[in-house]
């Protein structure tokens, strides 16, 4: 599955019945920040979780509200978490599995990634190291006195036949 882009927001203040303070993100596809937000890579989804990769600090046991079209607002619990160079990866679990139809809303809704070069995919520059002079100037003689020889087999079988 493709990186997708959303933001995360800060804790909201608490204005529900829920007793745990939750993080809301919205999948979106694009790289724009507001205020108050932290860029949050989506790197899969699934029915049951998803991965995804921030700089923002989540705990384990955290639980987040996330956007998801299709299936509207769901809940996720930060299950795992790993340290990268820079950002942290983190997995996530839906308390209730999410309909494939929504996985399939959220590709479908995601940006195509560009196309690599058609000459650049099909036929990569081959690294072979260039033979020395002598030896290329071997391997042409010895072929063109194949191919004469060649010629000269086939004239002779033509002339036998004759």
């Amino acid at each position: 599955m493709l990186p997708r882009v959303a933001a995360l927001s800060l804790p909201a203040p608490f204005i529900d019945r829920r007793n745990a303070s939750r993080r809301t993100f919205t999948l979106s596809f694009d790289a724009g920040e507001r205020p108050g937000t932290t860029a949050v890579a989506i790197l899969d989804l699934s029915q049951t979780g998803m991965r995804i990769r921030s700089s923002a600090k989540l705990d384990i046991g955290e639980q987040l509200d996330v956007a998801i079209p299709e299936a509207g607002t769901v809940s996720a619990i930060i299950v795992r978490s790993t340290r990268l160079d820079f950002e942290n990866e983190y997995g996530a679990e839906f308390p209730e599995p999410i309909s494939q139809a929504a996985i399939s809303a959220a590709l479908l809704a995601a940006p195509a990634l560009p196309r690599p070069h058609a000459e650049d995919a099909a036929f990569p520059e081959p690294d072979v190291p260039k033979l020395r002079r002598r030896t290329r100037v071997a391997i042409l003689g010895g072929l063109t006195v194949a191919s004469w020889a060649l010629v000269g087999a086939v004239g002779y079988a033509i002339a036998r036949l004759v």
